[in-house]
């Protein structure tokens, strides 16, 4: 077996990133904790935890990451050819690029 380079190491980190995120932001989407890139006000009172390994306290930084630009960021940092615009388009197929847009003006809707 060969050994893993240290970039190909990093890839592999930036991609589990990636998919934890989406995972996670399609889970919340799916109990109605968050719509349009937003939590739902009371959605999450009282509740600490609201998965398996997902705090309350944890969604806006889920949101922020995705639509904040950070997945941007990761993607061009360890130059994965994923676009991030199919990323979200998935998440919130309806109106993903008024959300980027209202979050991360810089970020670019047409990669």
């Amino acid at each position: 077996m060969r050994p893993i380079s240290t970039e190909e190491s990093v890839r592999a980190l930036f991609c589990s990133l990636i998919k934890i995120a989406v995972e996670d932001y399609r889970y919340c989407v799916d109990r109605k904790y968050i719509h349009g890139g937003e939590i739902i006000p009371g959605s999450t009172d009282n509740r600490y935890l609201i998965g398996l390994n997902l705090r309350a306290s944890d969604l806006p930084a889920i949101i922020s990451f995705l639509w904040g630009g950070g997945l941007h960021q990761v993607i061009d940092m360890a130059s994965l050819a994923i676009r991030p615009s199919r990323i979200l388009a998935r998440l919130e197929p309806e109106n993903w690029k008024a959300i980027l847009k209202s979050k991360c003006p810089t970020c670019d809707t047409d990669d």
